[in-house]
């Protein structure tokens, strides 16, 4: 099942880009994230707690950092889960691009290539769509509000770790 959902954030570039590599960041945004812990160098565990129809479900996995590109403002993450209680599994892949829209916005595009196996994917891609789509745009709605706050996003930082000169 593919997902798309594009927006515009009011952040310049740098801001933007910075917090969609904040993966706890993107994660206090997406509705139903109960935690996400760091386990290693891009790679995440975490807990998703969601409601498809009748079902609702939690969801245990990780979140895997990839393709990386600082200069094209792209990245993927690989995102793999199972709720072993309703004998369901999700695996996706979400690529994210970042564009400068203005000196002072960014477009955000990203494009989710799921699959959903077991008693959750017996419920039909239609409602299962419905229901991701729905999350996307809680996503995007939060997304928009932090980034239109700037203390709410770390400063960017060039890859070598300095600050500039002062």
């Amino acid at each position: 099942m593919l997902l798309q959902q594009q927006f515009t954030v009011s952040a310049p570039l740098a801001d933007a880009w910075a917090f969609f590599q904040d993966v706890p960041a993107i994660a206090g945004c997406m509705p139903g994230v109960e935690r996400i812990d760091e386990i290693g160098p891009g790679n995440f565990e975490g807990v998703v707690r969601l409601r498809v129809g009748p079902l609702s479900f939690r969801l245990s996995g990780r979140v895997v950092q990839q393709d990386v590109d600082l200069v094209a403002h792209r990245a993927t993450l690989v995102v793999t889960a199972e709720d072993r209680a309703l004998a369901s599994a999700v695996s996706a892949k979400l690529r994210l691009r970042l564009a400068e829209d203005s000196g002072e916005s960014t477009a955000v595009s990203l494009e989710t290539d799921a699959n959903v196996l077991g008693k959750l994917g017996q419920f039909g891609q239609g409602v299962i769509k419905l229901t991701a789509d729905g999350i996307l745009k809680q996503f995007a709605a939060c997304t928009r509000q932090r980034l239109a706050q700037p203390e709410s996003v770390a400063p960017a930082v060039p890859a070598d770790g300095n600050k500039g000169v002062e």
